[in-house]
């Protein structure tokens, strides 16, 4: 039986970001599209603080050795993610 993907708003590069990277010029992640996106396995959430936006802090969801940022805070991340687990075991009781 196929998991329910866990789904969260992450930033995305778009031309403008990756054109900054590419000069090695920072930038802030405000600047980023936001999409969401389906996790099916996520490894760990930790912090992520943009430097270039007065030290904000977002929740980063780390899986398979890749990193996504999100506008979310992690505890808002550590509680959606705790809510999902949850409706899976009422979906799919082990």
């Amino acid at each position: 039986m196929m998991q329910k993907a866990f789904v969260i708003p992450v930033f995305f590069d778009t031309d403008e970001t990756n054109a900054l990277a590419l000069s090695g010029k920072p930038y802030s992640m405000k600047i980023c599209e936001v999409r969401d996106l389906g996790f099916y396995h996520v490894s760990a959430i930790g912090n992520f603080t943009d430097k270039e936006d007065n030290n904000k802090h977002y929740g980063c969801i780390h899986t398979n050795n890749a990193q996504f940022i999100s506008p979310l805070t992690t505890n808002q991340l550590i509680d959606r993610l705790e809510k999902h687990l949850s409706d899976i075991r009422i979906l799919w009781p082990s």
